[in-house]
Formats: C-alpha cells, structure tokens, sequence
C-alpha cells in the first residue's frame, strides 16, 4: 500500500522489521502472507484474517518519537467512509506497534497501471473518482497531503482507493 521508492527510505525511521509480524496481538486475529509496500514511517503487508480468511492490508508503525507525526492516522480514517478511501477495519495496539488493518485493494498502485498505459475512458473514471474522494475528505475537514499515483490504489472491483493518510490533516474553513 506505500510506495515502493528508494526516496522514502532514505527519510525513514526505523522500520519494523520481520520479527514484527509475529507480535501476539497480531498473530491472533491474522496471518502475514507477505510484505506489499513501505513508506517512511512503516510498513504494510497483506495478511489473511485467521476466522474468515479475508485478505486485509496491514500498516505497521512503530511506536518511536519518529512515528508521531503519523500517529493521527488510525483517527483520521477512522472518520471517513467512502467507496474510493480505504476503509480501516481495526487497529490492534501493542507495546511497540500500532497495526492498522485496512481494506485490500488487489489491483496495484495507479503508479503502475500509468506506466503500463491507460485508455482515455479508464483515466476519466479514475480521475472523477479522485476528484470525488478528496472532495468527500475536504466536506470533512480533512486534507489529504501527500497526493500522488503511489497513494491511490486500484481495486478489481472497480473503484479506486485513497490510502496513506500519515500526512493528512484536519482543518476548519475559514480559518487559517
């Protein structure tokens, strides 16, 4: 769900490492399937939720000084619910991580479908859909920040799906 590129390693704290995915908190409620993506401040995996078999995507932060920039993040998405914004499902809480379990979207990051090419039709519909899910966030107060193909991600079912909300942050219109 993060982007893949070597400049976010470079602005990165420590990031969980392997033994991470094993914590008792997690391990009860899913299984790591593998690793899909890191960003600056963690990382993400898709898991399987051990009850139902469901295939989630899991961001992992490490509670550090580093990490409190991002730590908003479970909060903010905890207040949206749009077709075209991931959905956060639970976050699971331990002594060192924060595990924010989200709604997979299978389909790649944009990044990659626009460098494989798109037709017209299919930019148009992605565009009105991106235009449509920042403007739900911003009738929220909420403004996204960090913007790019790497943060929205394409679903198989169709709509696309805003993710990586770290940087977003809350605002009042009218007020500066």
């Amino acid at each position: 769900m993060f982007s893949q590129s070597s400049e976010s390693e470079s602005r990165s704290a420590s990031r969980p490492g392997p033994s991470t995915w094993r914590e008792c908190g997690f391990t009860d409620h899913y299984e790591f399937v593998r690793a899909i993506g890191h960003g600056s401040y963690g990382q993400v995996a898709l898991a399987r939720h051990r009850p139902t078999g469901a295939e989630v995507a899991v961001k992992v932060l490490e509670l550090v000084p580093e990490n409190i920039p991002v730590l908003s993040e479970p909060s903010v998405l905890m207040s949206l619910e749009h077709p075209s914004v991931a959905q956060l499902f639970q976050v699971i809480g331990t002594e060192k991580h924060i595990y924010m379990v989200m709604e997979h979207a299978g389909g790649g990051e944009l990044l990659m479908q626009v460098a494989h090419g798109m037709q017209a039709e299919e930019i148009h519909r992605v565009f009105r859909q991106i235009v449509c899910a920042v403007g739900y966030c911003h009738d929220r107060g909420i403004v996204h920040r960090d913007l790019k193909p790497e943060n929205i991600m394409l679903d198989a079912r169709g709509p696309i799906k805003l993710i990586n909300f770290g940087a977003a942050t809350r605002f009042r219109a009218g007020r500066s």
